[in-house]
């Protein structure tokens, strides 16, 4: 059965973040639907490249995903966290306990906010948490990353294609302290 993931995209994206992630998912022969989360098809991404979408995020609404990937930016998160549908896709992800992801300031702005890291542990974009907000936020912890998107996007692509092959996997990229661990 072929593995199908969502990866939607709001103004303000991070190109690298959704395009690599696109890229080698394609490249693994993996189904990715970029959707565009506002009703235009092309999204403008936070260095204002503009990206094409395949649908927009109305289309997938009834669609099931074995993974949805947010990727990060400030104002693309604040976007994805504010689209009640986004929500909507990742809660059922959550309780039919599908793999759901995020990069850089997703995790804090979209993924946090809506409860969805109870009980788990998160990586995000040290600029991306509040004072005091790792701390309270309910899950195990939120670790700040200090490398940049490149060296993410690497390790997270890694991540969430072990975890769409249904066995235990875990990926590391650099360090053994620079927090990209994860297993699955």
């Amino acid at each position: 059965m072929n593995k199908k993931i969502l990866v939607p995209l709001a103004n303000g994206f991070e190109t690298i973040e959704a395009l690599v992630v696109v890229d080698v998912f394609r490249r693994a022969d993996i189904t990715v639907d970029v959707a565009a989360v506002g009703a235009d098809l092309q999204v403008r991404s936070s260095h204002n490249i503009l990206v094409t979408a395949d649908m927009r995020l109305s289309d997938c609404a009834d669609k099931t995903y074995d993974a949805i990937v947010l990727p990060g930016g400030l104002e693309g998160s604040e976007n994805l966290r504010d689209s009640a549908l986004v929500v909507d896709m990742l809660k059922k992800q959550n309780q039919e306990n599908k793999l759901y992801g995020a990069i850089c300031a997703a995790p804090v702005f979209v993924l946090e906010h809506h409860g969805l890291l109870e009980g788990k542990t998160a990586t995000c974009f040290p600029a991306s948490t509040a004072p005091g907000k790792a701390a309270g936020c309910g899950c195990r912890g939120i670790k700040k990353l200090r490398y940049g998107p490149g060296r993410r996007s690497f390790c997270r692509v890694c991540v969430c294609l072990a975890g769409t092959t249904g066995r235990p996997h875990a990926a590391r990229a650099g360090r053994k302290d620079d927090g990209l661990v994860a297993a699955f």
